[in-house]
């Protein structure tokens, strides 16, 4: 039997066991812990969501760890960095123009790859698409059916009030930084 720990062994933060659709998981309480910024990183890159060959977890955690990255926004900014990335360890000028490469390339995004990518809660890959296929894979009428029409997310396919509620508290809590991140894209219908 495994011992459940009370402290989580990145950050050192009280750890607690929350319950989602009939299963629960172990969570740490830190916001900030680096083990949680590593995995939505991670996410955000893979491959059903940004697509961007090259930010392999380990990178992931050296560019964080060496402050090029805070925000999914700064990947979008390495570029200016190019020189500083090359003297990093693992990196030379050949694996860094094609990591470059590739983010430049995950600019021409499916707007069902930007909302999966964002990682909220009940929205995975199947629901976004519903999202991306009710606003013809337009990320303008996506957001201004939230911002200006207060849409009701319920009434798409598959949709129930816990997974609209999850998107409309999300958009309300991360809509300056989602638009932002939103600038650097070229939207694919």
């Amino acid at each position: 039997n495994l011992a459940i720990p009370d402290i989580c062994p990145c950050c050192g933060a009280r750890t607690e066991i929350k319950y989602t659709d009939n299963s629960k998981f172990l969570t740490c309480t830190n916001a900030n812990c680096s083990a949680k910024t590593i995995a939505k990183f991670t996410h955000f890159v893979s491959r059903n969501c940004m697509n961007i060959d090259g930010l392999s977890e380990k990178t992931l955690e050296a560019l964080i760890s060496h402050d090029f990255l805070h925000t999914y926004r700064d990947i979008y900014h390495l570029s200016e960095h190019k020189q500083a990335l090359t003297r990093l360890e693992g990196m030379g000028e050949k694996s860094v123009s094609t990591l470059l490469k590739s983010i430049e390339n995950s600019r021409d995004v499916k707007l069902e790859n930007f909302i999966t990518a964002l990682g909220i809660d009940g929205i995975g890959k199947s629901a976004s698409k519903t999202i991306s296929d009710h606003f013809n894979g337009d990320y303008e009428e996506f957001i201004n059916a939230y911002f200006y029409w207060h849409f009701d997310w319920a009434t798409l396919d598959d949709f129930g009030r816990v997974m609209a509620d999850s998107l409309n508290t999300y958009l309300h809590d991360n809509l300056e930084w989602i638009n932002e991140l939103a600038s650097e894209m070229r939207f694919i219908k």
